[in-house]
């Protein structure tokens, strides 16, 4: 058994393809801005820390994290500004402000209340200290951001308060990135480009900030709008974002498998009730395999309870049968089946090529609601995007739902040279 803690499942995480990953960036926008290796939710489930220093090892020179939590225990992991700038985004009003602050964390600000408690929390720190903060711009999304209308409004407060603050960065963030024809995205870009022309009105444009507005599917679609700096989140862990990009022609390779052992496997005849509510019956003798994980762990419960999980015994995919439990996962593997307990099971990882998939033949129980989510492709081992075309999420959704119980393995810590010092 791989776990040290006595898991029957865990999660592999290869920091090589990361930090390839990263290295891969720059081949699409055509130019070299600068990186912002993000790393929120624990670094999208993959892992916080070895993540972090990946991406740094890739060449980032930013940190992103949602929340403050993050931000900070990334500083007291070792990450000192000189390694790398950290930007975070998400905080309530009592958040440790003079901590973040102290730590030397750049601050998203997108609302007067936010610009009102930094200042605040500054003036009763020591003499000539600033927060390094990012002005952040928004339309159509609902979320933080100054609209058009506060633009004038939002410059003015900042230059009267500016022997406190430090403006590092102008952002924003699209609604409708992935989606990259609609006209909601020439609405945003003006009205992003009027923030940048009304920050030189009040402030000249002799030290601009970082202006950046390019997440994955922005660097994907427009490189053009690289701008300053790029924001890659889903790309750096090597799953897609627009469905119709290929990436991994494009040399992006997932990072993350998620694997498990065999529990039990019984004998089953034909009309025995499977699971909950005995929503499966095999019609045969066969025998039944349980996978010690559930949706408590991540795996995905539908309506339909319907996964196919590759099989390394028999080289190829097996399914789930009846209700997926809060820790188990039940599979018909057929009467003449090789599988014994302890036997290697892998959820999602690296995939196989695209070339030559054709379509899998779907068990007729399904509803066509679970039918029309199922992309139906001929692999055997799939990826975290394939999972979530089978369930009818997002990837980004599978792999951040992998529960904090099952152990991260990290393979090929080597390549963070120096850097791996600070996982130990």
């Amino acid at each position: 058994m791989v776990n040290s803690v006595n898991y029957p499942a865990w999660a592999e995480v290869d920091l090589e393809t990361i930090v390839n990953n990263v290295k891969s960036i720059p081949k699409l926008v055509g130019q070299k801005p600068a990186i912002l290796g993000v790393v929120k939710a624990n670094a999208y489930g993959h892992g916080l820390l070895p993540c972090a220093l990946a991406m740094l090892q890739g060449g980032v020179t930013y940190l992103g994290v949602a929340q403050v939590s993050e931000a900070i225990a990334l500083r007291q992991a070792g990450i000192t500004n000189k390694m790398a700038k950290i930007l975070t985004w998400l905080y309530s009003s009592n958040a440790p402000f003079d901590r973040i602050i102290n730590l030397d964390i750049e601050i998203s600000v997108g609302s007067f209340w936010q610009l009102e408690k930094i200042v605040q929390t500054v003036k009763k720190l020591p003499s000539k200290t600033k927060a390094k903060i990012h002005l952040k711009m928004d339309i159509e999304f609902g979320r933080d951001g100054f609209n058009p209308e506060q633009y004038d409004n939002c410059f003015k407060t900042v230059l009267k308060h500016i022997a406190f603050l430090e403006v590092k960065g102008l952002w924003t963030h699209f609604a409708m990135a992935d989606i990259p024809e609609n006209i909601a995205n020439k609405k945003h870009l003006q009205a992003y480009n009027l923030f940048v022309n009304k920050y030189i009105d009040y402030f000249g444009d002799s030290n601009l900030p970082l202006r950046h507005i390019a997440n994955s599917a922005i660097c994907l679609t427009r490189p053009e709008l690289a701008f300053d700096m790029v924001r890659p989140g889903i790309l750096a862990y090597g799953l897609k974002t627009i469905d119709s990009i290929d990436i991994n022609k494009l040399g992006f390779v997932p990072a993350m498998s998620l694997m498990a052992y065999f529990s039990t496997i019984r004998e089953y005849q034909d009309g025995q009730g499977v699971s909950y509510g005995h929503k499966y019956k095999p019609t045969k003798a066969t025998k039944i395999g349980v996978v010690p994980l559930g949706y408590a762990d991540g795996i995905r419960w539908t309506k339909n309870n319907y996964l196919k999980t590759y099989s390394f015994t028999r080289d190829d995919l097996i399914n789930s049968v009846g209700a997926i439990c809060m820790d188990q996962t039940l599979y018909d593997l057929g009467s003449n089946a090789l599988e014994q307990p302890g036997d290697k099971v892998e959820f999602f990882g690296v995939g196989e090529s695209l070339v030559n998939r054709q379509k899998l033949k779907m068990p007729s129980y399904l509803t066509n609601e679970a039918k029309n989510n199922f992309e139906t492709k001929n692999i055997k081992r799939l990826t975290a995007d394939d999972v979530a075309n089978m369930v009818g999420t997002i990837g980004y959704d599978i792999v951040t739902s992998v529960g904090q119980r099952i152990p991260r393995i990290y393979k090929n810590k080597a390549i963070l040279g120096s850097y791996e010092k600070l996982l130990k």
